[in-house]
């Protein structure tokens, strides 16, 4: 279960501008789907590779970089954090009730929060001076964004200023919104019956990144990062060096044996990967 307590002061490291961010004292990675290149769904937890973006200075930086400057409960932050600048008038809300579109909406909303970007959420109802309010929010700790997708050409573009650990967070990151394109196809053609995996055909510049990434991780250590060695190899169509690394995992589980699987079937297409509350009884 993901649970928090009140959130963490963090100060960007090239302009010391102070960040919130929830504190997570408990996490799972529960998701409604799961890919063999660590996409997800609407995760319980998607720490996108801790990369962060300042507010003021708009540079990026690991989360894991970021001085930490102390604590809020959850009572000071309601009055102390930045509540997201955009809302949905009450013109725009629904009123008969939790409708599949109210229900989708609160999912999309709480999908934004988590990740860190704006998110649509009403201003307090008797608020009536939109100066007041914008008065107080520039008294207040702005939220910490995650990166998004949009912005990983450019920090590679100019990887030169950023570190290696950064570089690595970002090729990650870019590697799994490269493959979103195939992803759509594969829906599509397995809502059709179809077979998706001949449809995976890797652009130049996906293929650059993995090769780039491997040379970045192949000093990495641990299970966890042998497993995504692995599938870049498998999704580069080198089969052979997949299966041998995953059949050296210390401690194999349903991914490693799930992507090792595909490698000796001769799939180099991501895959889900099924657990067994996904799994259709």
């Amino acid at each position: 279960m993901t649970q928090f307590d009140g959130y963490r002061l963090l100060a960007c490291p090239l302009c010391h501008t102070i960040h919130a961010t929830v504190n997570i004292v408990s996490f799972n990675f529960m998701s409604p789907e799961h890919w063999s290149d660590s996409y997800s769904v609407y995760s319980l937890f998607d720490n996108r590779q801790g990369l962060r973006q300042c507010v003021t200075c708009h540079d990026f930086f690991l989360q894991s970089d970021a001085p930490y400057l102390g604590h809020l409960t959850s009572e000071q932050a309601s009055r102390l954090v930045e509540t997201p600048p955009a809302y949905i008038p009450p013109s725009l809300r629904h009123k008969s009730g939790d409708t599949p579109d109210t229900r989708h909406s609160w999912i999309k909303r709480f999908k934004e929060w988590w990740s860190g970007k704006p998110h649509s959420q009403p201003p307090p109802e008797d608020t009536k001076d939109t100066q007041a309010v914008d008065e107080a929010q520039s008294k207040k700790y702005p939220r910490l964004k995650s990166a998004n997708d949009e912005d990983l050409a450019g920090i590679l573009e100019h990887q030169e200023k950023y570190s290696v650990s950064l570089i690595q967070a970002a090729r990650i990151l870019y590697w799994v919104y490269l493959n979103d394109t195939y992803r759509r196809t594969a829906k599509a053609m397995t809502e059709k019956g179809q077979i998706p995996y001949s449809a995976f055909k890797p652009t130049e510049i996906q293929i650059n990144n993995m090769r780039t990434l491997l040379a970045l991780l192949e000093f990495a250590d641990g299970g966890s990062r042998a497993i995504t060695i692995a599938e870049l190899h498998r999704e580069l169509g080198q089969f052979d060096r997949a299966i041998d690394i995953l059949q050296k995992v210390a401690e194999p589980c349903l991914k490693s044996e799930t992507i090792l699987e595909a490698a000796r079937q001769g799939i180099s297409a991501p895959i889900p990967i099924l657990y067994s509350y996904q799994k259709k009884k």
